[in-house]
């Protein structure tokens, strides 16, 4: 974040954990977390200081999403979407990727994906959720058409990649609008 102020996004952020310790860091900026309605809505009592909300914001300077991408039904079309409104940097972490598109099934506990306690009145129950490989190349491309450039990859980021199929691998990609 190389300017003093500006429009952070977090795709996929849940209870706004990371803008949080960003905001801490950068207080000049603005955070916005972009999640599902029930989530958006629950979360905004928890961080007053971060907006949260079910769609993307007209513009911002860095979006950011990490592990979201490989649970939408069309990945290429949100990145696509995001790039048009990023003004400076996107990137992505935790990345499932496959030259060949995957579908599976995952499991967890519906609160291992978070910080803290379980709240008051849940319970961690075990959800299943659908989850694909998304294509590193066609990612990369959509970038370039949009005026980015890859400014930075990181390999063996497998935090993001589920299952144990040697043609699926995980790297984190930062990216620079020209």
């Amino acid at each position: 974040m190389d300017i003093p102020a500006g429009r952070f996004v977090d795709f996929g952020g849940s209870a706004g954990e990371m803008c949080a310790v960003l905001r801490e860091q950068y207080p000049a900026w603005s955070f916005t977390v972009v999640e599902t309605k029930s989530m958006a809505d629950a979360a905004q009592a928890l961080r007053p200081g971060i907006s949260f909300s079910d769609q993307l914001p007209p513009k911002f300077d860095v979006f950011y999403s990490s592990g979201t991408l490989q649970y939408l039904s069309d990945p290429e079309t949100l990145w696509r979407e995001a790039l048009s409104r990023t003004t400076r940097y996107a990137y992505l972490a935790r990345n499932s990727f496959s030259n060949r598109k995957l579908f599976t099934v995952q499991s967890s506990r519906l609160f291992d994906n978070g910080a803290g306690p379980v709240p008051e009145g849940f319970e961690n129950v075990a959800i299943r959720y659908p989850h694909q490989t998304v294509s590193e190349a066609s990612l990369r491309g959509i970038a370039d058409e949009m005026g980015f450039d890859l400014a930075a990859r990181f390999e063996g980021r497998n935090s993001g990649v589920t299952g144990t199929r040697a043609d699926v691998y995980g790297a984190d990609l930062l990216f620079k609008r020209r």
